[in-house]
């Protein structure tokens, strides 16, 4: 025993297979456990369900005979002739008050009759002709009664209705009533029998015929009042959960739910089960006892596999420590043919190819240090200048020194040198105009950048320039013109002034779904105070005409394509250069 509470500390592989096992069947046990629980539990829902089921149709079939002896009855008054001819000397003769009295004795003695028979149901009865009420004064009458509303109120064509439980619109009767309600017709006026069902009575019915099969009952109205209670919850009945099992002064209730006859009620029922689930209770706590006896024996089998499996192991590990910390390579002697004997025949094949191993380790580092190499300059070598461009004025000035500048090499030079400035500079100025277009591909504003540049290289021999694109963006389209007046600012900003060697650096690139484009000198740079200034005025979206009207000119009109979130940005340190940074919404062209 102190061996295997050793193991456990010690987070040995005995103990992960000890504790893996037990949880397994730990699990395993819990939700066999649990379905068993809830299967059984579900059969006995079912069975009370069923019975429950079988009351309510018997219920229902009671109380559609009681309805029907009591429609015969009402059937009774439309063909008795002593009624029937009493009512038409009625009708026919209102003002006559032996025809008033003739006919109120007549009904007052059916409505009596219902009463006495049927009291168990019936809480008051009347008869309607016309506006006028005939009762068996068993009840004192409302002063307000509106009966064109009540009789408005029924929608059934036929002999008979049963209207919705309501208070009692007739007689002054605190308790609430269900109107079944029979039409007759005499003489072409139609007379109406209106017994009077009391919602109380019919709620002792119910409680009664349900006694006799569960231990509590409770009816429900839609609008949440509650008619009857005699459940053992304290609580509103409406809260409890249909199907459930509830724990009530010690015992255990089933609630269940059924509809009724009577519309807008629900009869909740509570059913003992403290018996039947103390029965289940026992067997679990059985199945409980006989999931710890199986994890016992599980445990003990365990621990005798484990030490016939881990004594020829631990021999094997112990030389494999021994070699690492001596560096010296014994082999494993071990005859039998079993999992082990197979592991230290492959560690003896591993030590005599560890040296050879170790020899191809270091030439394919070698070899992945020359990829590296290459992926390296691979990617720096991936970028394209093919961008598509957008618009700039058209400099007269520039004009007019460009054209001096073909003369002078047209002097100095062969034609073919001329020829290429004209070619250079017709191409600036076709993408200039660029048939009108608004926007252009980068592609084609690197171009036109890029014979600007051309051009002021043969102006300036000290100017170089080097332009990078990134793969993907050639055909993507951009305002027009927007890298030149950058270049422009450049050259006439930075570089001229400096009087050295100037190079002007063009960069398009992707990063995070933003294209960047970007132009870089090393000339003067801008004093920090103006160019706070600058950064301040290109924020705020101002264009100012005295000072690099072009970068304002850029700025603006990227603001207005794509929002207040891209635009120009200008960084520059004074005496090493400037870089002036457009940046622009990425957006994929279609095929």
């Amino acid at each position: 025993m102190s061996l295997l509470i050793r193991k456990i500390k010690e987070h040995s592989f005995f103990a992960e297979i000890l504790l893996t096992t037990s949880l397994l069947i730990i699990v395993s046990g819990v939700i066999s456990h649990a379905f068993y629980f809830k299967a059984a539990s579900d059969e006995i829902i079912q069975v009370y369900s069923d019975n429950l089921q079988n009351s309510s149709d018997l219920l229902e079939a009671q109380m559609v005979q009681r309805l029907r002896l009591i429609e015969s009855s009402a059937y009774v008054i439309g063909t008795d002739r002593t009624v029937s001819t009493s009512l038409i000397r009625y009708i026919t003769g209102k003002d006559n008050i032996q025809s008033y009295i003739e006919f109120n004795s007549e009904i007052s003695d059916y409505l009596s009759q219902f009463y006495i028979s049927q009291q168990d149901m019936i809480d008051s009865a009347a008869y309607v002709v016309d506006d006028t009420i005939f009762y068996n004064y068993q009840n004192i009458l409302k002063d307000d009664i509106d009966v064109p509303a009540f009789i408005s109120s029924i929608e059934a064509d036929g002999f008979s209705a049963i209207l919705p439980e309501q208070e009692n619109p007739f007689f002054r009767s605190a308790s609430m009533v269900i109107p079944v309600v029979f039409k007759y017709a005499y003489s072409g006026t139609d007379t109406y029998l209106i017994l009077f069902l009391g919602s109380s009575k019919i709620a002792t019915l119910l409680q009664d015929f349900y006694d006799a099969y569960f231990e509590g009952i409770a009816i429900c109205r839609d609008d949440g009042s509650v008619l009857l209670n005699s459940t053992p919850f304290a609580m509103d009945p409406l809260e409890a959960s249909e199907g459930q099992f509830a724990a009530i002064n010690g015992k255990d209730y089933l609630i269940m739910k059924t509809s009724s006859w009577v519309d807008g009620w629900t009869v909740y029922l509570a059913k003992d089960s403290s018996e039947t689930l103390g029965e289940l209770r026992s067997m679990h706590n059985m199945q409980t006892l006989l999931l710890i006896f199986i994890i016992m024996l599980s445990n003990f089998l365990i621990y005798i596999i484990y030490r016939s499996f881990m004594k020829p192991l631990n021999r094997l590990v112990s030389l494999m420590v021994k070699n690492s910390r001596s560096l010296e390579y014994t082999k494993v002697s071990y005859t039998k043919e079993n999992e082990i004997g197979t592991l230290g025949k492959y560690y003896n094949l591993m030590i005599e190819k560890i040296e050879d191993l170790i020899m191809m380790l270091r030439d394919k580092i070698e070899q992945l240090e020359d990829e590296k190499a290459f992926n390296e300059w691979a990617k720096n070598e991936k970028r394209k200048a093919e961008i598509k461009a957008l618009q700039a004025q058209i400099n007269p000035h520039f004009l007019y020194n460009a054209l001096n500048s073909i003369v002078w090499t047209a002097t100095e030079n062969d034609d073919e040198e001329a020829a290429s400035f004209t070619l250079r500079l017709a191409d600036y100025y076709r993408t200039n105009l660029s048939d009108g277009r608004e926007y252009i591909t980068i592609n084609e504003e690197l171009k036109h950048a890029e014979n600007y540049l051309w051009i002021q290289t043969r102006r300036y021999d000290r100017i170089s320039y080097e332009i990078h694109c990134d793969d993907g963006l050639a055909s993507t389209l951009i305002p027009k013109i927007i890298v030149q007046p950058l270049i422009e600012n450049s050259i006439y900003h930075g570089i001229k002034p400096k009087n050295a060697e100037g190079r002007i650096t063009i960069r398009a690139e992707l990063r995070d779904s933003v294209i960047h484009i970007s132009v870089a000198d090393n000339g003067l740079g801008i004093e920090p105070s103006l160019l706070e200034t600058i950064q301040g005025k290109l924020h705020e979206g101002i264009i100012d005409s005295s000072s690099g009207y072009g970068i304002y000119n850029v700025n603006s009109r990227v603001k207005l394509s794509y929002g207040s979130d891209y635009g120009l940005m200008i960084y520059s340190k004074e005496g090493e250069g400037t870089k002036a940074e457009i940046t622009i919404p990425y957006s994929e062209v279609e095929e």
